[in-house]
């Protein structure tokens, strides 16, 4: 089961995500750090997002409106967050796995 589903080519609904810790306690972010969703599929497929938006950064939730072009391909793909810290530090949540995102073809 996908942990978000969303049809080709739609720009809408956005995606939104608490990033957790192993302890599932929330993420330390900063005001000035940079995420964004990568996602690659089976065949090698990759996607790389404009930065998202940082919506609560004590609960470490983060938002990304869809652009279009991002989805231009159906079908499971596996996702990370990459945070890039001011000091050029980079971090991946999760660290241990993904987060599923599944492309449904569009009939139209």
């Amino acid at each position: 089961m996908a942990d978000f589903t969303i049809k080709r080519g739609d720009t809408s609904p956005s995606i939104r995500l608490q990033l957790l810790q192993e302890d599932d306690s929330p993420f330390d972010l900063n005001a000035d750090d940079v995420c964004q969703i990568r996602m690659k599929d089976d065949q090698g497929h990759t996607g790389v997002m404009d930065p998202a938006t940082i919506t609560d950064l004590g609960e470490a939730r983060i938002e990304y409106e869809w652009q279009t072009g991002d989805l231009t391909i159906a079908g499971p793909f596996n996702a990370e967050v990459e945070i890039t810290r001011a000091d050029g530090s980079v971090e991946t949540v999760p660290n241990d796995g993904y987060f599923t995102i599944l492309v449904f073809e569009d009939l139209g």
